[in-house]
């Protein structure tokens, strides 16, 4: 069963019912007019979601445990217990084309960019892969996961990519140069089950089997003024050394805050 809620009402929710059994992952379009869903019946549904009216796109031989529709409604992606990574078009007769396969790692997240240009997967060694959409060869792998993959996200501007795991960390990776190290998020206590950004793509918002929904700072400003707003006063110049380089002038990054021991500002106004 499928669950419609209206933010701004108090209305009873609308209930979505095409499945046999639990349903597992569900992805909305862009323009929050249509809803893609499938479960432990192995169905891909295509939902209608001001009428209400659905049909199935796909059935699968091994059950799909993630899927994601395209920006523009073209078609579908599904990650399979079988390792498969599946793409379905949304019109004429539905055929399956396998991107990828290992049936040694079942593929558990999948997401598309809003631009509707990269493909991405997650599966169970905690490796994350992505794929040109429309030539679907392979443009990199990411690596760093100890566990499954649990979650991934593009942020709304696609600069950033998240990825959520069993081992308690998200990865959040710059778009633009997947070769740069990953910032790591890993004051979870438990397995990361889920994520979102925020609209203006400035956040990004986790929940973990511990119960807590964690606020993420997602660019270096924002991060330097959460940092700001926690501490007493700025590293001094052994901490300066030790993590910026002593070949670099010092400066204070939290200009409200005093500079560490040892530093003198000298004004030169």
């Amino acid at each position: 069963m499928i669950q419609l809620l209206e933010l701004n009402s108090t209305k009873s929710p609308i209930l979505l019912n095409a499945h046999r059994g639990t349903v597992w992952s569900l992805s909305v379009t862009p323009d929050s007019k249509f809803l893609v869903s499938t479960g432990e019946d192995s169905t891909i549904v295509l939902w209608d979601i001001a009428t209400q009216n659905h049909r199935v796109i796909a059935r699968s031989k091994s059950r799909i445990k993630s899927i994601a529709i395209s920006p523009d409604r073209k078609y579908i992606i599904g990650g399979t217990e079988d390792g498969e990574l599946i793409k379905w078009q949304v019109e004429g007769e539905f055929e399956a084309e396998i991107i990828y396969s290992d049936p040694a790692y079942p593929i558990y997240a999948v997401a598309i960019s809003h631009k509707g240009d990269v493909i991405v997967s997650g599966d169970l060694g905690g490796t994350v892969r992505l794929f040109d959409a429309v030539t679907k060869n392979q443009i990199i792998d990411l690596s760093g996961h100890d566990a499954r993959i649990n979650d991934l996200k593009f942020s709304p501007n696609d600069s950033r990519l998240a990825s959520a795991s069993y081992d308690g960390k998200i990865q959040l990776w710059n778009t633009e140069n997947y070769n740069d190290q990953p910032i790591v998020l890993e004051d979870h206590t438990s397995w990361v089950w889920s994520m979102a950004f925020s609209p203006n793509s400035k956040y990004l918002i986790s929940g973990c089997v511990d119960r807590l929904i964690r606020k993420y700072p997602t660019y270096a400003y924002e991060m330097a003024t959460d940092m700001c707003q926690r501490i007493t006063r700025n590293i001094d110049k052994r901490e300066w050394d030790a993590y910026v380089g002593p070949d670099i002038p010092y400066r204070k990054t939290c200009a409200e805050l005093p500079p560490g021991e040892g530093v003198i500002i000298i004004n030169k106004e």
